[in-house]
């Protein structure tokens, strides 16, 4: 196994350049430290890569509820959008029109966490978010996405890379829990 310090200073940093305003670097590296020493011996069954991801999930997960407390809200109040969900909504993202509120069949599996529990998912809020992201994607993405919508023709892998944007723009993807491994 590598420098489990230098992982965890690494992490920390990677974490605390999207959340500064929320936690300090030495907070962080102190929650992965603790993390780490809970979960040492499957630590050790891990690989760098598959360390490195665990510890800015750990990260992430720890800023998220540091910047939900200060910020004044539940981190389970937070959305996160898989996606395949941002593929099933990106229609709406490029339209103008307004968009009546699909009604949800209790057997399809919902596209978010908060579709769940709640199967309006704050129906408006959501598009309007879905927008206002969209609309801050660079150009390039943009294009992409449209001609994606409208079946201009785009690879694969672009669409993807345009998807994961707008993805981060609306808050990146799920951290996977902390508890398990």
């Amino acid at each position: 196994m590598t420098d489990l310090d230098s992982l965890i200073a690494k992490a920390a940093y990677h974490v605390y350049r999207r959340y500064r305003r929320w936690v300090e670097p030495e907070d962080i590296r102190q929650e992965l430290h603790l993390w780490a020493a809970e979960h040492a011996k499957r630590l050790q069954e891990l690989d760098e890569q598959q360390i490195k991801w665990r510890l800015r999930d750990v990260g992430e997960i720890y800023a998220r509820k540091e910047k939900a407390v200060k910020s004044g809200y539940l981190p389970e109040d937070e959305v996160f959008y898989s996606l395949r969900a941002l593929r099933e909504l990106l229609p709406i993202a490029v339209s103008n029109e307004v968009v009546p509120q699909p009604v949800y069949d209790p057997a399809d599996k919902p596209a978010t966490r908060r579709a769940a529990s709640n199967p309006g998912m704050e129906w408006e809020t959501a598009v309007a978010d879905l927008r206002r992201a969209f609309a801050r994607l660079s150009d390039w993405h943009q294009t992409v996405l449209i001609d994606y919508v409208y079946g201009e023709g785009t690879s694969e892998h672009d669409v993807t890379r345009s998807l994961r944007a707008l993805q981060r723009k609306l808050g990146g993807r799920k951290p996977i829990k902390s508890g398990g491994l």
